[in-house]
Formats: structure tokens, sequence, C-alpha cells
């Protein structure tokens, strides 16, 4: 039928809706458009619904890797198995591929740490397996045993990008805390100082009572050295757990005489040598440094020589020592003094900072701007160092923190760190289970 004929002359009756073959047409099309639809939302639904015929094979994998963590050393053929039982549940019809995915990534990593048969491409298939996965459709006790082998293994990285499933799918559960001290654990070790900062005022919310979580933010602040926080943070750990916190309160004392508060420094000094009546004699730095603020500096330096008599390698008295002789405008003294530290020490960058004051001082420009911009050098990557260094100490598997702390100790031209490091790579992976 030619529908364009008569449109000039009469188009309301040319027009097709008024004929009702077009309108049984237009009816068959929506009908079978509405039915695909239907069947595109209820198939896969559907099929998600069946039951999984492969899910003894997972559930026996999962069995498996769960108790051949506990000592993988001796569990080498118990991987393999697996490998295999995961392996052969990928290739039918499986419908939990994250959760196999991940759990024979977490195999082959644990895997390649005792077993020196592994195949070479196992590192890549691991690589492409982690693409592959969607964490967040995997259940929280899948995240938590990759998470836990992978911390072991030496890849917090990979670690950590489980942990935010993990805390998000333990939500309103009993478990929740316990996750988040995970998570505090390991971006600690990472260096992720805000996400622990986060944490830790999370865990706080949850027990107000509980001193723990401010300890943890002490430490955060301690590291970068951020006074006024750890002052706060340290004083909120007092609050809370005022009997048992000697140490907590030597910090604060340290701190406040940092911060240059003086009474306040005072008063937890005496608070806390009602607690410990032999205080002066087992600290007689935190002494020596408080009459120091207070303007007793004759006292102080006996305490301080004494000291340096006893243990003439004592670096924090031989720092405070040193700033002594330079508010007493006794340079050389206080250079040799400095020198010998960094000897000791040559990543004291507050040495590094007063042994630029006393060039300075001395009309040394050079050396001056040598040693000041080596302590702020240092300053900027020592809270890097210093984390990598819990990693590398703590974890023996953890070739990637090593391999960085050899490249910063390089580029500060400490050399002799830079080749302990590299010896420790040398010694091998304990097979030490955890």
């Amino acid at each position: 039928m030619n529908w364009s004929k008569g449109w000039g002359d009469n188009p309301e009756r040319a027009l097709p809706e008024d004929d009702p073959e077009f309108r049984r047409r237009l009816w068959r099309i929506l009908a079978v458009s509405l039915l695909a639809v239907a069947l595109a939302i209820a198939l896969p639904t559907a099929w998600r619904l069946l039951p999984d015929p492969g899910e003894p094979l997972l559930n026996q994998a999962r069995a498996v890797v769960q108790a051949a963590r506990n000592d993988p050393a001796e569990s080498l053929a118990e991987l393999r198995e697996a490998e295999s039982l995961l392996r052969e549940y990928l290739q039918g019809r499986a419908t939990q591929h994250d959760a196999a995915r991940l759990l024979l990534s977490a195999t082959l990593t644990l895997r390649g740490v005792y077993d020196h048969d592994q195949r070479i491409g196992d590192a890549n298939e691991i690589e492409k397996l982690l693409h592959q996965i969607r964490p967040a459709a995997c259940s929280l006790e899948d995240l938590l045993t990759a998470i836990d082998i992978f911390r072991h293994c030496g890849k917090p990285a990979q670690a950590d990008w489980l942990t935010d499933p993990a805390l998000y799918r333990s939500q309103d559960t009993p478990e929740h805390a316990d996750i988040l001290w995970l998570a505090v654990r390991l971006r600690y070790d990472l260096g992720r100082e805000q996400k622990v900062l986060e944490h830790c005022r999370q865990l706080a919310e949850m027990d107000p009572s509980d001193p723990e979580p401010w300890r943890w933010m002490a430490m955060v602040h301690e590291d970068g050295g951020y006074d006024e926080s750890l002052m706060e943070a340290l004083q909120n750990v007092l609050e809370r757990d005022e009997a048992g916190a000697a140490d907590d309160r030597r910090k604060l004392v340290d701190t406040l005489i940092t911060l240059g508060e003086r009474a306040a420094a005072r008063e937890q000094f005496d608070f806390l040598q009602r607690q410990i009546p032999d205080l002066i004699d087992r600290r007689p730095l935190i002494y020596a440094r408080l009459l120091m603020l207070e303007g007793d500096t004759a006292t102080a330096t006996e305490i301080l020589e004494q000291i340096l008599e006893d243990d003439p390698e004592a670096t924090t008295a031989m720092l405070v020592r040193s700033r002594l002789l330079l508010s007493q405008n006794r340079l050389p003294e206080a250079e040799t003094l400095l020198r010998r530290l960094l000897d000791l020490d040559p990543m004291n960058f507050h040495a590094h900072y007063v042994l630029g004051q006393v060039s300075a001082r001395q009309g040394e420009r050079d050396r001056a701007e040598h040693h000041l911009a080596l302590h702020q050098k240092i300053l900027d990557t020592r809270v890097r160092i210093h984390t990598l260094e819990r990693r590398a100490g703590r974890n023996p598997h953890d070739s990637e923190a090593r391999t960085e702390l050899i490249h910063l100790y390089e580029q500060l031209d400490m050399n002799a760190h830079a080749e302990f490091w590299r010896r420790a790579g040398g010694t091998g992976a304990s097979a030490a289970s955890w």
C-alpha cells in the first residue's frame, strides 16, 4: 500500500495510524520489544539463582587455603591442591568468578614465597587476575583471607586495595571494629597517615573510653613531627588511662618542653615523678631539658656531662648538649660534638640543622647551606623511610620496601645504610610461619 498517495490532497485521511493493519504491526513490534527486554532482565537473574554446580569445589578450595596459610612452608602440596581446585572451578559454569580469582591470586602469591618450583609466569597471571576481580563482589571471609596472605607475603598495596571493600562489607557487624584495627595497622605500615587518623577517629567514636585509638594517633603525629597534634593526642590518652600511661606522660613532658610550655611541662613532670620516685635517675635527659627550659643551665650541663661520661655514644644527649653550647656561643665545642653525633647517626636531621647554625655563625656559608639543605632533605623523606623500615623489619618478604629504602638512602648519599638493606635483601625470605 502506498501511504504517500494523496497526502497533499487530503493528508488527514492518508495518515498511516488510521489503517488497522499498521496498528496491528505496531502492537506486534511493541510486544516483541517488551518480551526481549523482559528476557534480558530475567535470564541473568534466573542464571544467578540457579545452584552453582561448582560451589563444592570452591568451598573445598577455601578450606584448603585457610588451613595451608597457617604453615605455608609445610603446606606446599595443599597449596597446589587449592590452585588445582580453583582452576577447575573457573573452567566450569562458575558464578562466583570474583571470589575464585581472588583466592587463586592469593594462593599463587603464597606459593611464590615458599615454592621454588612455581612457574615463572605466575607473577603476570596474578596481576591479570587482580585486574579481573571486583572486590565488592567478594565475601568478607574471602577478602580477609586474601588481605592476610598479601600482608604476609610482602604485598601491602594489594592488601590495602582490598581493605575498603572489607570495611564496607563489615559495616553494622560485630567484626567492624576488628577490621578497622586491621586497616589501622596495615595503613600505618604503608605510611597512609590520613587514613590511619580517619580510622582511629572512627574507633574513638565507637568506644570513647578506649585510649588505644589516641595512642595510634599520637604515633602518627610523632612520626610526622606534628608536636601540637601529638600533645593533644597524648592528653586524650591520659584522660582515658591516667594510671597506666607513664610512658605516654613522659612523651607529653618531652613534647611540652619542645613546644616551650614551661609551666605545663613542670606540672606533668612533677605528676610523673610522684608515680616514679626515681624518675630523675631513670630519665636524666628529660630532666636536663626541663632545667634548660627553666633557665638552670648549670645543673643541666652537669647532668648532660654525666650522661655522656657514662655513655659517650648517647646521641640525644649529644644533641641537647650541642644546642646548649650553641646558646653559649661555644662554637668549636658544639661543632666537634655534632660531627661525632653525625658519625654515629647520619640521619639525625636535628644535628644537621644545629650544625648549619653553628657553621653560619662561624662564617662558613657554604657548609651552613649544605647542612641546612641536608636537614630539609632528610626531613622531607624521614617519614617515608621510617614507614619502609617498619615494613621491611616486620616482614622479610617485603622486597618492594627494601628496594625503595636502598634508593632513598642512595639519594641521601648514605651508602652504608643502603648497603645494609641490600644485604638484608640477599639473605632470602624467612620460611617462618606467621
